[in-house]
């Protein structure tokens, strides 16, 4: 059996030591004697979280007239942007028959309402949108991720990425 994974702790250097802030947890998982490695943690932004979801939901509210009823939900709009900018995670399903790629399908999009399935004769792929929690989400990666996702935003609306930055800030 494996211990649980330690999770981020913060410390603080006090007195010539590095004492963590959270004492009783660090005292659950770590083991006396042991030596471990310490690394900068870098938090994203808040600000920079909001802006995104915001930019997110002005894209949403100005959507051209020809994608009205494509996302039924802004959730279900951001997913699919996540999914266009690579965030995700895809499963790819080789069917005996097209008919049994039709259920494959029909069976994906069941189980995951938010999913992007493309039919391609009798192969099913399956494109699920990972997280952007905090927690499942390092600063690097929600940066670049952020940075794809408005270029698709931008794209979609037919406007420069800047102007769309520019709008969900005033939006804000």
């Amino acid at each position: 059996m494996t211990a649980p994974p330690i999770p981020p702790m913060e410390y603080v250097w006090h007195d010539g030591a590095l004492r963590p802030l959270k004492p009783r947890l660090a005292a659950s998982r770590l083991v006396e004697g042991e030596v471990y490695s310490l690394a900068p943690h870098e938090e994203r932004s808040k600000r920079s979280h909001d802006h995104w979801f915001v930019s997110v939901e002005e894209a949403f509210k100005n959507l051209p007239e020809d994608t009205e009823g494509r996302w039924l939900s802004v959730e279900h709009f951001r997913k699919w942007v996540l999914v266009r900018a690579g965030w995700c995670d895809e499963l790819t399903v080789a069917c005996e028959t097209k008919a049994e790629a039709e259920r494959v399908a029909a069976l994906s999009q069941k189980l995951d309402g938010y999913a992007v399935v493309i039919l391609r004769d009798k192969v099913v792929s399956i494109y699920t949108a990972k997280s952007q929690s905090y927690a499942a989400m390092k600063s690097g990666e929600f940066r670049a991720v952020k940075e794809r996702g408005l270029k698709v935003l931008a794209d979609l609306l037919g406007v420069e990425p800047e102007a769309l930055s520019h709008h969900a800030r005033a939006a804000a």
